[in-house]
């Protein structure tokens, strides 16, 4: 028995070496894994710290961008609302010219009705003084006609009865 107890002995030692073995290729393990974790974590911080790092920088850049996007609308805006003003000025201005336009348009119709009919009524008067002058013109013509026919015919008459005595002599 000897031998079996040699070989439990064996077995035994070879069962202890392994498990020392297990148990230290273990501690390594649980070391390794221990650093390894360790290793990650402080990997996975770094991570997140460079990443919020990062975020702050994106999030400071997009603010800074939307800050000068919004100078810039401002600005706009701004000179958006100067043209508005200067555009309703304008307007007014043309409003007012327009209606002072309007008034001297219709103080020029006035004038010129006024002309018109001041024209009209010295036409008429002149009209009525042309024909006073025609008729008399006419009236007066007509009895130089008349006396002019009655003379040419007392004329015609003398120089037939001259004509008549020079005949009646021969």
């Amino acid at each position: 028995m000897d031998d079996t107890e040699s070989m439990k002995s064996l077995v035994g030692l070879i069962h202890k070496v392994e498990t020392k073995r297990k148990k230290r290729d273990w501690e390594k393990y649980r070391e390794i894994s221990s650093k390894l974790y360790k290793e990650i974590d402080i990997s996975i911080k770094e991570y997140k710290k460079n990443q919020k790092i990062l975020e702050n920088e994106i999030i400071k850049e997009t603010l800074s961008e939307n800050m000068k996007e919004d100078n810039e609308i401002e600005e706009t805006n701004k000179k958006l609302k100067n043209l508005y003003i200067l555009l309703q000025n304008k307007c007014r201005e043309f409003e007012k010219k327009k209606r002072i336009l309007n008034i001297k348009i219709q103080q020029s119709k006035s004038k010129f009705n006024d002309i018109i009919e001041k024209i009209d009524n010295e036409e008429r008067i002149e009209m009525k003084r042309i024909t006073r002058y025609i008729r008399n013109i006419l009236i007066n013509t007509k009895k130089q006609a008349y006396i002019f026919s009655k003379n040419s015919i007392s004329y015609e008459e003398s120089k037939l009865s001259n004509a008549l005595k020079e005949y009646n002599k021969i």
